[in-house]
């Protein structure tokens, strides 16, 4: 079961799981890998970046249009795995990016992003999830948050662009 499981993984979901946002970019710009292929439990590598915490590469993912709404197997969403380790960051990237409905989703058994921070005495991360909905900025957030992704990835692809020009040059 195990080698299944790791010969379904694809060099976006390495680089996902290991925080790699350049070499991620890189990979589906320049080499047409797909940024939102699933594994064989189910899981993007919007899943491994916010399970991880790595919220630049989150960025990156939602910014190439990854479906944060993907359940895997267990039916959780990325917003449910960065419940489960806690990742602040990751959740609030991933609340920002979304709508109300994704803090309501059930994975298999019935609970929330929010229940499972909470089960698991993430209090910071189960509080913002809980209290996200009543925010009345949510919409001004997310437009907030849209703009920023677009500088962010402005710089992002000039910075890129200098370190990939320069891995192009032949070797002598």
């Amino acid at each position: 079961m195990l080698v299944d499981n790791w010969t379904s993984m694809q060099t976006t979901h390495v680089a996902a799981q290991c925080g790699q946002t350049a070499f991620l970019y890189h990979i589906v710009s320049k080499w047409n890998a797909d940024p939102d292929v699933p594994d064989f439990d189910g899981r993007s590598p919007l899943h491994w970046a916010a399970y991880k915490g790595f919220a630049d590469s989150i960025h990156l993912l939602l910014f190439l249009d990854s479906y944060r709404g993907r359940q895997d197997r267990e039916g959780c969403t990325p917003l449910h795995w960065g419940a489960i380790r806690g990742n602040l960051e990751a959740c609030t990237v991933l609340v920002q990016a979304g709508k109300k409905e994704d803090l309501m989703v059930t994975d298999n058994t019935g609970l929330t992003p929010a229940q499972l921070a909470s089960d698991r005495n993430h209090r910071q991360v189960a509080l913002f999830l809980v209290r996200a909905p009543q925010q009345k900025q949510f919409k001004l957030v997310r437009y907030v948050t849209i703009l920023r992704d677009l500088l962010f990835f402005y710089m992002f692809l000039c910075e890129a662009q200098v370190l990939f020009v320069a891995s192009d040059l032949p070797l002598k």
